[in-house]
């Protein structure tokens, strides 16, 4: 079966984001930036990717203001990594943060810095500090 972009259900899925996260010892090697991100899947709103019941990727968003929605976490299981799924969620979180009358997403994202150690892609891709999508036009 393909894998499914469904809504989070904390109850269901918090073990198997927690376990993505695990997979990422590089990025989430800070057990306080563990305990905000374990948090974070058992209160907030998201989406996770389900492949075959396994959690392949998951993303957790909050409003940041009346206009903007903020993707606060989002991961990607190393095994699935550059295969398109943190694209597919940001995707489902513009479109879901537009349905809901919001007109920016928002995101702090890692831009290309050290390289990570065992992992051959790094971050050779262009990235930045900070990222904002406009989701609708100005209602000025």
């Amino acid at each position: 079966m393909p894998a499914v972009i469904r809504p989070l259900d904390p109850a269901r899925d918090a073990p198997g984001c927690d376990a993505v996260t695990r997979s990422l010892p590089y990025h989430f090697g800070d057990p306080g930036g563990r305990r905000e991100c374990a948090m974070a899947v058992r209160r907030d709103a998201g989406w996770v990717v389900d492949h075959d019941g396994e959690i392949a990727a998951f993303a957790t968003r909050a409003p940041s203001s009346p206009q903007a929605m903020e993707i606060t976490w989002l991961a990607v299981a190393a095994k699935y990594r550059r295969s398109g799924l943190g694209g597919q969620l940001v995707e489902q979180t513009a479109a879901s943060a537009a349905e809901e009358g919001f007109e920016l997403l928002c995101a702090l994202t890692v831009g290309p810095s050290d390289p990570e150690a065992g992992v051959a892609d790094g971050y050779a891709a262009p990235g930045s500090s900070g990222t904002a999508w406009a989701l609708s036009p100005s209602r000025s």
